[in-house]
Formats: C-alpha cells, structure tokens, sequence
C-alpha cells in the first residue's frame, strides 16, 4: 500500500505535524500530496531540506509513484552531498541550499515542489500509479564518506504499528534528524498509526525542545542513552508525561534503563537495535541491557542474527545488498557486518563498542563504551565520554570527560573517587590516564555523542 493510500484512512482533520515552521493536518497532506504525484511519476528525486512539512508532503507525493526517494541530511557537507547526488543517478533535486547546489550539479535543482512545478510546466508527463518507489538514505558519515543504502517501504515500516484509534491519542517527538534512518523510523510510525509528530527546530536548546514537546503532550519519545541521560538531568524532563521510551543509536546501559523506568513509571521502555545498512534489527523491552542470548537462534522481526568472532551480523532480505553508485556491498551473502562487538555470557549478549572507535593503547584494545559502561555505574556519574589521546609511547592513552553531582566534594576529591572506583572493576591499561569534569558534551544531530581523537 502507498504511504498515501495509507493516509487517507486517517481521521482528516486530525493534527499531523507541528514544528516550528508550522502545521498541517492529515487532509492536507493528502491533498497537497495528491497535487504533485502526477510530477513525480516515474521520476528519481532527492530531498534536501531541513523543513519537515515539505519533506512528508513530499514522501507522500513520491512513495508509489516515483521511481525513486533519495534522503540527503541538509547538515551534511555540501562537497559529499553533491557526491551523494551523483552517485544516486537522480533527475531533479528539492533542497533548500539550492543557490549552492545548482552551481555543482548538472540537473535542475528547485528550491521547493512548488518551484519545480512553475519551472516544468511544459514537461510532457506520463503518469505511472502504480510504482515500487525506493526508498534511498545516507549513512551517517562517521566512519568516512556518506554512502546510499536502497530500502523500500515495507522495510522500513514493517515493526511499525498501523492502528489508527490508538494513533489518534498518541503524540510523538522527534528529537533525531528525519532524514537519517532513526528520525524517519519516527515519522513513518506516526503517520502511520495517524498520531500527531512534535518536530522541534533541530538548532533549538535541549530546554526549548522540551518545552515544545510538553506542550503538545508528547507521549511517545525516541532518543539516544546519550541524549536521554541528558534529558534527565533537565529540570524541563518533569513536565513529560511519557507512555513509551524508545531508545537507539548507542548502547543503552542499566543506569539509564532503571533511570528512565524510575522517572516514568507509566511508561513502557524498549532500546533498539537498527542501522541505516541493516534496518531494524530488533528489540529489547525486559528493562536489561543487550539482548537475550535467544534472538540468536531464535531471532524476532525475521531478522536473522549471530555472532562471529566477537562481532555482531545480522541478515535482512529487505534491505539493498549494495552502496547505490558504488561498488563496495553492503552485505556478505546477505549478512551485514555491523561492526559492534559484543560478548555472549550464558543467556545474555552483552554490546562491548564499535570496532573502529577502539583505542590502542602500547598494544592493548580498549572499547571506550566499555569504559563508559563502569564510569555510569558510580553513583555521582550523571553522563560520561572516553576517547583517545595521542601518545608518543603509548600510541594513545584513554581519556574520560564526566558530569557529576559533586555532594560537596572538591575536583580531585571527585577525580580521586573515580579513578580509584575504575581500579577497582577495569584492566589497568583501561583506566582512563586523564578524568576531566565538563559541564556537558556535543552530541551529533543524531544524537550520538561526538568523541574524536585529540
């Protein structure tokens, strides 16, 4: 079914988006959606623009009748978007930096749907109802150059929940980019289930987003544990009142866990597994960190799993097995490599770190997620980040960035505490050599704590 036959089946004057830019309602993006369709057919087009309406009246427009939906995040550097574009083979671009861009690239580029209409007037059209639209989004970029992975649909909506009586009483926030896999996760689950979507500014401040959220009664919010640890140290995180927590990006430890099951008792808690490369994979709703050691034989979503040497694959069919305009594959025979190692103990797979974000210190591998692990799990540790430092002798040494609650303790007292804490529970070469008290970190617009080497 098309993501506008879909919509029609809600309740039309039911709110579907509010941001910061405006609203719109269920009727109106039908009929907004049904207006352009007939441009779209057949066509490849690319979307790159921070406004949220545009872009679901766009979706809308495109799913089932374009050949093809590309998601570029307006973030990105401008140099590796056009690379994107190049790559994706597309005839027409919508983006908001349109000044910038048709400067680079060699097809029409308009500054919204409205732009390309007037400007293509006289294209002859054929108009194709009935299309198997692909659903193409960037990877994030953090482990090197952005890269396009083919979805469809269906992949990327078959966990969502389609009940449009519950939908209605439901409101979800968007704290994540919509462009980027998590953030469109969201959108898809609230039109779908014709819920109202709560799309903060993503420049606005961690208070001006919860403001706006509680407002409107958001009652449904995903984040990362690193956004949601920020989250609850906002005086603002009490006016919530929550009915489901989803968390994702990062892996979810058993303080923020029991944190967030302690703040909302009425809520219901999940951390999930998904990447843009393997989709949703699955999810955890028993209040434990990792996942049962069961989804290995026996996994949910018909989404297969295993562990090879330490690392985490997964399998799923609906996801593109190569990098659109590269050659590189997504997936060995079917598996996705997604590059988080992980540990089994008895019934419990427990995630250690990124592969790649492991730090060598004289020879021996630290997971800095691991370490972060330990730091959370002392009680005047509110939130934690470790990274490298270069070393000369070492290779690097493994540094720890804390927030605290200092119950009347000077800086070194506290840094003192904590250093002898890590002694007692890591590996020596573990224990962070440098423990800096900050009173907050940079977090990426996916939510994901930034932890460049110095």
């Amino acid at each position: 079914m098309k993501l506008l036959d879909n919509l029609t089946k809600t309740h039309g004057d039911q709110l579907a988006i509010s941001s910061s830019l405006g609203r719109i309602n269920y009727n109106e993006i039908v009929t907004e959606s049904r207006n352009y369709s007939e441009f779209f057919s057949g066509k490849r087009v690319a979307f790159h623009s921070s406004n949220i309406i545009d872009a679901v009246v766009f979706m809308v427009a495109v799913d089932g009748f374009g050949a093809s939906l590309v998601l570029l995040q307006p973030e990105e550097d401008i140099g590796a978007t056009v690379d994107l574009i190049d790559e994706s083979g597309v005839d027409l671009v919508i983006s908001d930096r349109f000044i910038e861009l048709e400067k680079l690239v060699h097809i029409p580029v308009f500054q919204n749907i409205n732009d390309a209409l007037k400007r293509c007037v006289h294209e002859k059209k054929v108009f194709d109802k009935k299309s198997n639209t692909s659903w193409i989004i960037s990877t994030s970029g953090t482990t090197g150059k952005p890269k396009l992975v083919e979805h469809s649909l269906y992949s990327l909506t078959k966990t969502s929940k389609n009940n449009k009586e519950k939908g209605r009483n439901q409101v979800w926030g968007l704290l994540y980019g919509f462009t980027r896999f998590a953030g469109l996760q969201v959108v898809l689950q609230s039109l779908l289930n014709g819920s109202t979507l709560v799309a903060p500014d993503v420049h606005c401040s961690l208070g001006e987003k919860l403001s706006m959220l509680s407002k409107y009664n958001c009652t449904h919010l995903s984040a990362t544990p690193t956004m949601w640890r920020q989250i609850s140290m906002n005086p603002l995180s009490k006016n919530l009142s929550l009915k489901q927590i989803t968390l994702g990006g990062e892996i979810s430890d058993d303080k923020i866990l029991g944190g967030l099951n302690k703040s909302y008792p009425s809520a219901y808690v999940t951390h999930i597994y998904a990447s843009t490369e393997a989709g949703v994979g699955f999810s955890v709703k028993d209040g434990k960190s990792g996942f049962p050691a069961i989804y290995l034989s026996n996994p949910p979503n018909g989404v297969d799993i295993k562990v090879v040497g330490g690392r985490l694959w997964i399998r799923n069919d609906h996801v593109g097995d190569k990098y659109l305009g590269n050659d590189k594959n997504v997936s060995e025979d079917g598996w996705v490599d997604t590059g988080d190692n992980v540990s089994v103990n008895k019934d419990r797979v427990h995630f250690l770190g990124r592969d790649n974000g492991v730090i060598n210190v004289g020879g021996n591998k630290v997971h800095p997620e691991t370490v972060e692990s330990v730091l959370l799990s002392h009680p005047m540790v509110d939130d934690a980040k470790v990274y490298a430092k270069k070393n000369p002798i070492m290779g690097a040494l493994v540094v720890a960035d804390i927030i605290v609650r200092y119950q009347g303790l000077e800086d070194k007292e506290v840094i003192r505490e904590i250093k002898e804490f890590l002694s007692n529970k890591l590996e020596p070469f573990m224990v962070p050599a440098i423990v800096k008290i900050v009173n907050g970190f940079d977090v990426n617009s996916a939510g994901k704590v930034m932890r460049k080497q110095q």
